[in-house]
């Protein structure tokens, strides 16, 4: 794993509008209820960026990294958990640091 991936999430880029689009909108898609500033705010904190890269995923743009944090306080809704609030969120950079995409919940 390059080291830059564990140091940075870069959020100024395709990935958050892609979390923008996705996930604070009415698509049937796990939906996150802090604001668009409270999540960016999250994802550059020192916590969020030291958290580990716990494995890699494949995909058809290249290897994706992801973290899982959990937080003391409900982020969001998981449609994979019938759109119950969710402390957790998963989080997939790509082999720069960049966000690929952020999620209320666990990705299977």
């Amino acid at each position: 794993m390059p080291s830059i991936v564990q140091s940075r999430i870069n959020t100024s880029n395709d990935g958050w509008k892609h979390v923008v689009d996705r996930h604070f909108s009415n698509k049937n898609a796990s939906q996150f209820t802090v604001t668009q500033d409270e999540l960016r705010s999250l994802l550059s904190s020192t916590e969020i960026v030291n958290s580990l890269v716990i494995r890699s995923i494949d995909s058809a743009d290249g290897v994706r990294y992801v973290r899982e944090i959990t937080l003391d306080k409900s982020i969001g809704l998981d449609k994979f958990n019938d759109f119950k609030p969710t402390s957790t969120m998963t989080i997939l950079t790509d082999m720069h640091g960049n966000l690929v995409t952020v999620t209320p919940g666990l990705i299977k």
